[in-house]
Formats: C-alpha cells, structure tokens, sequence
C-alpha cells in the first residue's frame, strides 16, 4: 500500500503469455486495476512502496525501482542470485538472497554498499528481514540473528517459526504479531545464550531430555541446537 494509502500493488504466479511477471496496481476505493507493469522472465517474491511514497521496489531475479507516480522504470539493479526478501531503511535496501547473503544497497544509485559474508551461516534463504536502521534481525529457515548495520557483528538469537517484529529502538524483538517479545539486550549483542518462555527468561538446565514430534523436526532440532550451544547436556 502507498503512503497515502490509495494504492496498493499485488504480484505473484500472475504471466502474460509471453511469459513476463505481472504486477498490478489497484485503487483503493474501487479495486480496479489501474497500471499493470511487466518484469522480463522473473518472479517476483516481494513488492513494497518506500515510505515517502517516491517509489515501488520489486525483487526477484534482479531489484527493480519504479517512479510510484508514473509507474515507469527507474533503474534495474542486477543481482547474482534471486532475492527473497528485502525491506527500504531510509535511503537503503536490506535484502537478502535464496544463497543466505546479505546486502545493503543505496536506493538512490543502486549501489551495493555492504555485503555480508553470512552465506556459511546455516544455509538456506533469507525469508524475513527487521531492521531499525542500527540493527538488522534476519531469519534463515528458523532460526534467528542479529547483526549491525555494518554487517560486521553476528548474534544468533534463537529458533523462531513465527512472524517477528523488531521495534523502532531496536530493543525489542515482537514474536507472533506482539503477543509476547523478547529484549535485545547487551547479553544478547555480547551472544550470551538464554531461554525464553512466553518473554520470560527462565533459569538454564542442566540437561534435557528432547521429545520431538514428526511434525516438528526441524524446529525441534534447532531447539537441540540451542541448548548444545548453551553447554546444556
């Protein structure tokens, strides 16, 4: 939705018949279709308007950047691997691929500022990126980091499979929509491990007795993960 909240666009498995992504502009009020815009052989995996409303950005196999008033191409920034996910900070794009890098791009020029050499890190995608401009949350599969802005620190929070939110000030990590949240404090910026339970930190066992549903394997084996890095038995 735009800034001023007249606008939305939507995208997805949508092709014309030469095979092109199509990404459609609605009007609020009506829900007519007012602009549709073609990407060349892509998918596209996120669309959003900046906050000052100058532009909308989509992601896919490369980034492109529309005027949000005309709808024409501004620039297309070509990518190594398909983006997954990315959100606008200020002037700049946090974005983040299906190889598990991530970058930070300037809007206005469309150069890559930092990248991240995180790529070793539990492989697997980029799904969801948090940022306040000082800090940025990344998940890959479920589990969770936080790095600075530089790129330069890494943290790993914990194994989340639920939709998280970092707050304006960077000191609090919303989990499931704000139902409960966890604090990013300097024990978690030094790595210093610790469970929490319905955002309350509990004390640290001395051993576990793991019981993981079929269902739940790969969560339940972050959990493990977890408590090994805890130096819990």
């Amino acid at each position: 939705v735009n800034n001023e909240n007249k606008y939305f666009a939507t995208a997805g498995s949508i092709y014309n018949k030469e095979g092109n992504s199509i990404i459609r502009i609605f009007e609020m009020n009506t829900g007519l279709v007012v602009k549709t815009l073609e990407v060349n052989n892509d998918n596209i995996s996120k669309l959003e308007y900046t906050k000052d409303g100058k532009y909308l950005i989509s992601s896919g196999k490369n980034i492109i950047i529309w005027d949000a008033k005309s709808y024409k191409k501004i620039k297309t920034i070509e990518m190594d691997n398909f983006i997954e996910s990315f959100i606008t900070v200020n002037e700049n794009l946090v974005t983040g691929d299906n190889r598990g890098n991530l970058f930070i791009i300037s809007i206005n020029t469309g150069n890559v500022i930092k990248k991240s050499d995180f790529s070793n890190i539990q492989n697997g995608p980029i799904s969801r990126i948090q940022s306040d401009g000082k800090n940025i949350i990344f998940t890959k599969r479920n589990f969770t980091f936080l790095t600075d802005f530089k790129l330069e620190n890494l943290t790993y929070i914990g194994p989340f499979n639920e939709p998280l939110k970092l707050s304006k000030d960077g000191l609090k990590l919303f989990v499931n929509n704000g139902d409960k949240y966890y604090e990013i404090n300097d024990k978690i910026k030094k790595n210093e491990l610790k469970i929490n339970y319905l955002g309350e930190e509990l004390p640290t066992p001395d051993a576990i007795i793991p019981r993981v549903g079929a269902s739940r394997t790969f969560y339940g084996a972050a959990m493990v993960r977890h408590f090994e890095m805890m130096d819990v038995f």
